[in-house]
């Protein structure tokens, strides 16, 4: 596969100037309502891409007698990539089968956020192709379960056409829960323990080659969202700013909460540096993040009695090397409801620190910190968790609005903020729960004595 990748990679340039030549897919009628037409599908993805894939998969003996693009039914939550089915129509040994995959791809809508889309590829690409194989390595030296990542079927990084073509989980019996409520004790210890085994392995593979190797071949999780590029900084105070005037403005609107609303008009001056703060290396806490735990983000399986079973973590884009506990309190955050989270919040973070031992202790490894080091080092990361359930939690409420602004109404980076922040203003201050989970921030960092004097 590495050497069909290689060569598909290197022949793009010519292939491009022929993909009509090469575009041949029947589509099939039963899946017309949902599927990508035609000039949609060649803009996406190549014949010989689909070719690679299949080769992959169903090995050289395998024939592609058709192929199609199908659409999600649900929307985005932001613009780094569009999620679309592949589903690849072949004959082997005559016998008529087919297989489908998740397929990532550049909006490429607008060159307002070419760049910042182009970085997020990179960093998910690198993830799969570099950092995986080495984690998985050090999980099978240990004999423990492997880590549950999706596998990365193939990947292209042509500028504006970039792609990562992955299983389908939701053939293996995953599915999303509902992005709108928070996740219950059951669902919220799978991805404790998950996200505890992907940190811990990241250590032990930190340990195998040195913190100097590490950072030099891994050197994608250095970028972010304010420093892609000459600008980015400004950019990504721009978007921070408009969120953080949402918040104040819902606030405002709901009466009641002075004190969070100027608390969070207060975030605004320093926002850049108190984020660069938060992601920044804290040892012995730094690891491999995620830094993107959103409910999105996770598919669960469950067994014949409804139980949840299994977890598996989706998107790499956002991945850096930072403390973990940007992740536990993301992951609080934007995924909980106020209530679980407050109930909850020294088991979750037991669950959390068990599951991290076990793969150390495996490995003959000692823990380099407590669990009191562990809940100290949480509330420091507390305000990266809280600042990110502000951006996701409005997102969450206009979501299914008609007329929210979306990717492909994008004119201009700041028109399509301004559109967007009066659309999630309005949204969140109309839907009753999200209303109340997006109180329930400001009143749990008025518990942990981060915001002072908040009305009831």
């Amino acid at each position: 596969m590495a050497e069909a990748q290689q060569a598909l990679e290197e022949e793009e340039e010519g292939e491009e100037e022929v993909v009509e030549e090469l575009f041949s897919v029947p589509l099939r009628s039963d899946l017309q309502e949902s599927t990508l037409d035609a000039s949609e599908t060649k803009s996406i993805l190549m014949e010989s891409q689909v070719r690679a894939v299949l080769e992959a998969e169903g090995g050289k003996g395998a024939v592609m007698t058709s192929w199609n693009l199908i659409r999600q039914k649900e929307k985005a939550l932001h613009f780094g990539s569009i999620v679309v089915k592949l589903k690849i129509h072949f004959l082997k040994n005559n016998e008529p089968l087919e297989k489908t995959y998740v397929l990532k791809h550049n909006p490429n809508f607008n060159p307002a956020f070419t760049a910042y889309v182009t970085m997020l590829f990179n960093k998910e690409i690198s993830f799969y192709k570099k950092l995986k194989p080495l984690l998985l390595r050090e999980v099978s030296a240990t004999s423990q379960t492997q880590l549950s990542i999706p596998r990365c079927i193939f990947t292209a990084l042509k500028e504006g056409r970039e792609i990562i073509i992955l299983e389908d989980l939701n053939s293996h019996g995953f599915q999303n829960i509902d992005r709108k409520k928070g996740m219950d004790v059951a669902h919220a210890s799978l991805v404790l323990e998950e996200l505890a085994r992907i940190h811990a392995t990241s250590i032990l593979l930190k340990k195998r080659l040195g913190p100097d190797e590490m950072r030099s071949q891994f050197d994608f999780l250095k970028r972010t969202w304010w420093n892609y590029m000459e600008g980015a900084e400004e950019m990504f105070i721009i978007n921070m700013e408009g969120h953080l005037d949402i918040a104040t403005s819902v606030l405002q609107k709901l009466g009641g909460h002075e004190a969070a609303a100027n608390w969070v008009t207060g975030l605004k001056p320093n926002i850049l540096q108190m984020i660069q703060g938060q992601t920044k290396d804290d040892p012995p806490f730094d690891v491999l993040c995620h830094a993107d735990c959103t409910i999105s983000n996770f598919l669960f399986r469950y067994n014949g009695d409804q139980e949840v079973a299994k977890v598996v973590v989706l998107d790499f884009q956002m991945c850096l090397h930072a403390s973990l506990a940007i992740d536990l309190s993301s992951f609080f955050f934007c995924c909980l409801e106020g209530p679980i989270r407050r109930a909850n919040h020294k088991v979750f973070l037991d669950v959390y620190y068990q599951a991290f031992s076990r793969v150390l202790k495996a490995a003959g490894q000692s823990i380099p910190f407590s669990f009191n080091d562990l809940a100290e080092e949480y509330e420091k990361k507390i305000l990266y968790g809280a600042i990110m359930a502000i951006l996701v939690v409005p997102l969450l409420a206009a979501e299914e609005e008609e007329d929210a602004p979306s990717v492909e109404s994008i004119v201009d980076d700041t028109s399509f903020l301004v559109q967007r922040q009066d659309k999630l203003r309005k949204s969140l201050c109309l839907n009753g729960p999200l209303r109340t989970r997006f109180l329930d921030i400001f009143r749990d960092l008025t518990d942990h004595g981060i915001i002072h004097n908040q009305l009831p």
